[in-house]
């Protein structure tokens, strides 16, 4: 009973030493100083007290065991014992803006650029972060779907330590170069760079800044690469349904009706910029939401009767008509998966597997 009350001191008190155990720590109330030597005499000896700090912080995995023979090198050697076993480390940084390690194994590799009778993968990548696999840090993976086990696999794992434009430029542009380095046709390249991703600010601009430095184009033609995933739309969709501050009862299936009509493609009469008119008139107080889905960047993720720019991927050119124009993106995006349901259905897998 004594020991299991020190042992919850030290854990609860992993930086006070041997000596402040045994005397006490001060504090500002009036209630008597706590010592270990309160809860048993023989507590008192600080060789004793010493070696049983030292055991039960060992156990709690908050010291490395000295006796142990990887000691403090334990994790350099899990991280060697990953790369011999196939998990080879792609791409790493200890600057302070974009702490990471990426990870792929030689068969992820090989599906990320595997053709089928000379076809590459259109299906678009899925890339997005689970924030509870590491007590420190965060896992983004980028995944695509293999026909051969009818799921998705992930094609690149990176460990990074924050969730700055930075952390999301380095995983990506570890993917980009892999992709660009093939022999595959420019065509091939521009269909396998396609990403369905969540609205996260700094995971866009990161894709984007990789996109741009690693193919050398400009803004706009990493942004047509960007598309939004849907079900994320739908349930903001349904959460401003449920405020009655913003959707009346009475209009809350109407409100779920025209937003859901936003991701449809114009029709005469009813154009995106119609449709976004309607419910600027009709849910003011739902102005702010609506602004920020009304921006060019969102619209170019996600909305298919946003006007296409010169400079989108594929590109506009003179001798083209209109209704070629929409075609090719029409097929494009046809292929694409349009949610990130896959890879989020995957982090389960991760958090079963932890």
């Amino acid at each position: 009973m004594s020991k299991s009350q020190l042992k919850d001191m030290v854990v609860n008190d992993p930086k006070t030493g041997p000596l402040g155990l045994k005397v006490g720590r001060a504090h500002a109330g009036t209630d008597p100083i706590r010592t270990v030597v309160d809860v048993h005499p023989s507590f008192g000896n600080a060789e004793r007290l010493g070696y049983l700090r030292r055991l039960f912080l060992v156990e709690a995995g908050l010291m490395p065991d000295s006796k142990d023979k990887d000691g403090g090198d334990r994790w350099l050697l899990q991280l060697i014992h990953w790369t011999t076993n196939g998990m080879r480390i792609v791409s790493e940084s200890l600057k302070v803006e974009d702490i990471h390690i990426s990870f792929q194994s030689k068969w992820m590799s090989e599906v990320l650029v595997h053709e089928e009778n000379g076809v590459s993968y259109e299906g678009g990548l899925l890339s997005d972060v689970t924030y509870r696999f590491f007590n420190h840090g965060y896992l983004m993976t980028t995944s695509m779907y293999c026909e051969k086990i009818e799921r998705f696999v992930p094609v690149l794992l990176t460990w990074m330590n924050g969730l700055s434009k930075d952390h999301y430029k380095s995983h990506f542009k570890t993917l980009l170069q892999q992709i660009k380095d093939t022999a595959k046709s420019d065509e091939q390249k521009n269909n396998l760079t396609e990403q369905i991703v969540d609205f996260s600010q700094a995971q866009k601009v990161g894709f984007m800044s990789a996109y741009m430095e690693v193919f050398n184009v400009d803004r706009d033609v990493a942004l047509s690469k960007l598309h939004g995933c849907s079900q994320y739309f739908s349930q903001a969709v349904t959460c401003l349904k449920k405020n009655r501050s913003i959707v009346r009862f009475d209009l809350k299936d109407d409100w779920e009706a025209k937003c859901k009509a936003l991701l449809k493609p114009d029709t005469p009469g009813n154009t995106l910029e119609m449709k976004f008119a309607k419910l600027f008139l009709e849910f003011l107080n739902a102005k702010k939401w609506l602004d920020w889905w009304c921006t060019a960047d969102t619209q170019a993720m996600l909305f298919p009767g946003r006007k296409r720019m010169p400079l989108d991927d594929p590109p506009l050119s003179d001798d083209e008509s209109d209704g070629e124009k929409l075609l090719t993106v029409k097929e494009i995006k046809k292929k694409l998966h349009s949610t990130t349901n896959g890879q989020e259905s995957m982090h389960r897998v991760y958090y079963l597997l932890s």
